[in-house]
């Protein structure tokens, strides 16, 4: 949608909020001197009506993950060569009955099934017998997966240990066909995180030592600001790509809460924008220049904020 449709669509008593947003929309006039250099300058210091095209895609730090690979790598192979006590594979048993039944769609035994798991994982004195289960287990779903992306079937075991993920996956576009089978865009080490997130999930387990670093958390929320999930069956192009910005919002909201360093409100701003509500815009875009005065997304945010200013005026 373009901006005079966007502003078409605006009611004429929509106005902007000037308490905060005015301070870094206002007053830039006084000051430019006009010498030679001064369209340069004009050109880099005014903000501009521009909607950034870009959200900030979170970092994480591969030397740190590196190490949480290894030591993963590590627990899955002492529960291969050391066989795990019966209480702690009973855990295991139960996650993947656990599967089945939310995979089938039946509530009352998902529900039946965690409360035992409660009971279970309390007879487990030692959590690093836990970690290393579910290092295992982490091990399994990965094959269970790459099996599925060469045939194309659905086996129990992706069932037990993934639940109803290739119908998530399938709804949210995460899947492309490829010869008999599929094309998952979910690289190896994030697969591995999608798991770990949901196993700990599952079991209530979202505590140290189980809960995840920050940086899995970053390439966990990477992928889904790539992917977002839409409804990619959708025949309308703008619907889909409304749907993916609106997933999107949710998404940039809760990593937001995870890790303070990202940028959220400028996110959030741009994405507000994106789906044609600039009078929601306006807060958190000067809520991020408030916090932000100097930085690399502070133009672009002076930019948007001004874009949102355009859109709420009168036609």
């Amino acid at each position: 949608m373009g901006p005079k449709a966007m502003k078409a669509s605006r009611d004429n008593g929509t106005s902007v909020k000037t308490s905060r947003a005015s301070r870094w929309l206002d007053g830039w006039q006084a000051g430019l001197i006009v010498v030679a250099i001064g369209v340069l300058v004009v050109s880099i210091v005014i903000p501009r009506p521009r909607l950034p095209q870009e959200i900030p895609s979170p970092r994480p730090n591969w030397a740190k993950l590196g190490e949480v690979a290894r030591q993963d790598s590590r627990l899955a192979t002492l529960a291969e060569q050391e066989p795990l006590p019966f209480e702690v594979r009973q855990v295991g048993e139960s996650f993947r009955s656990f599967g089945l039944a939310v995979a089938a769609g039946d509530a009352a035994s998902t529900q039946r099934i965690q409360l035992l798991l409660q009971q279970q994982i309390a007879a487990v004195r030692e959590p690093d017998l836990l970690l290393r289960l579910r290092a295992w287990q982490t091990q399994d779903f990965l094959k269970e997966v790459a099996a599925f992306e060469t045939t194309g079937n659905e086996s129990q075991g992706l069932r037990e240990l993934g639940g109803e993920i290739v119908r998530i996956a399938q709804q949210a576009g995460w899947l492309v066909p490829r010869g008999s089978g599929y094309h998952w865009l979910i690289d190896d080490f994030t697969r591995q995180v999608l798991f770990r997130k949901r196993w700990n999930e599952i079991l209530h387990l979202q505590r140290a030592p189980f809960l995840l670093s920050i940086d899995e958390e970053r390439v966990f929320y990477a992928f889904l600001f790539r992917f977002p999930g839409h409804h990619s069956w959708h025949p309308d192009p703008l619907r889909r790509c409304q749907s993916a910005n609106e997933q999107l919002l949710k998404k940039v909201t809760a990593f937001g809460a995870i890790d303070p360093s990202y940028p959220t409100d400028y996110a959030r701003g741009v994405l507000l924008l994106r789906l044609d509500r600039p009078q929601l815009a306006v807060e958190p875009l000067a809520q991020f220049l408030d916090n932000n005065p100097d930085g690399p997304y502070t133009l672009h945010a002076r930019n948007a904020l001004r874009f949102a200013q355009n859109q709420l005026l009168p036609p």
